[in-house]
């Protein structure tokens, strides 16, 4: 994938900023697919395929009477092969300033191509693919409390997706779901027990259906959790915690034909990272990808990486 962007802000008003932009991407692809089995051998190659998806938007930030917040955008994507496609979004929070409630909500329509590889991949690919499109909405609120050291949110969503793209277990192709639906609710606590220390645990409850086959779609745990915590000390270091649990989903087997559903185990994966800012241009930073080296699947039949340690510098002029 080959891509360029360019953004620019306009800063029409204290209480007002525009931002306009564009982006063009071109991705290439091409593949080989070999495979033998008992049914016999499989070679498949075609050359490369290309697309390119030009971007334009506009957004809108208005912050009036320091209580009301709101974010409109508009977006124009041309694809080579499907098309323009224009998307909204509008993002709106009203601040009670004598209690330091927040509510907020937002709505907005969404456009997504085919990849190339779900479009012409020789073994699974399907050229008939139609994008996905979607709209959804939240509403929301948060409080805080004890002087601002702890903060409670909660928030409701909901998602309609028309040709969804999915993977067909009996046919062993991508697909276009009809409908689909999401829904579920968030919840949040964020605290600050002492300086330089942040904690924030999340929940998160999704419900989802393929309105064809009444199931619910592949690989949306039901149940979601995180619990993050970090420290901050000698002022330009920090050290962070992330944990999280993703609780069982349904996924298809492929040992078996036809692929039969079945349903993946949870998990919970630790990650441990710090930084180091050793002067203004210079930053060091490490981090370590699941420290209790937890053997888990996203995809069934599909291995994910161990523990592993990662380090290196950023500089910045």
């Amino acid at each position: 994938t080959v891509a360029f962007d360019w953004q620019h802000n306009f800063y029409l008003h204290e209480t007002n900023t525009l931002t306009v932009g564009a982006e063009t991407e071109k991705e290439l692809m091409e593949s080989t697919y070999y495979s033998e089995s008992a049914w016999g051998i499989t070679d498949n190659t075609f050359d490369e395929e290309n697309v390119r998806t030009n971007g334009y938007y506009v957004q809108d930030q208005v912050r009036l009477w320091n209580r009301f917040f709101t974010t409109l955008g508009v977006r124009m994507d041309d694809h080579e092969d499907f098309g323009s496609e224009t998307t909204y979004r509008v993002a709106p929070s009203y601040l009670v300033r004598e209690t330091g409630t927040r509510f907020k909500g937002s709505y907005g329509t969404g456009f997504k191509a085919p990849t190339l590889y779900q479009l012409f991949s020789p073994q699974y690919g399907n050229e008939d693919l139609d994008p996905e499109e979607s709209d959804g909405w939240d509403l929301g609120v948060e409080q805080p409390l004890l002087q601002d050291r702890l903060t409670l949110g909660a928030t409701y969503f909901s998602n309609d997706f028309e040709n969804l793209i999915e993977f067909n277990g009996t046919t062993s192709t991508y697909y276009n779901v009809a409908e689909a639906e999401t829904s579920g609710i968030e919840l949040t606590t964020s605290a600050r027990p002492t300086d330089g220390v942040t904690t924030t645990l999340s929940y998160t409850y999704t419900d989802t259906e393929d309105k064809t086959t009444g199931k619910e779609l592949l690989r949306r745990a039901e149940n979601k959790v995180g619990f993050d915590v970090s420290y901050r000390f000698l002022e330009n270091a920090n050290v962070s915690l992330q944990t999280s649990y993703v609780g069982q989903r349904d996924d298809n087997d492929y040992s078996t034909w036809p692929a039969s559903r079945v349903e993946l185990d949870d998990y919970f994966l630790v990650n441990l990272t710090a930084s180091y800012q050793m002067t203004e241009n210079i930053e060091l930073f490490g981090r370590v990808e699941n420290l209790l080296d937890e053997d888990y699947q996203e995809v069934r039949g599909y291995g994910t990486p161990g523990f592993g340690v990662f380090g290196g510098m950023q500089l910045t002029y």
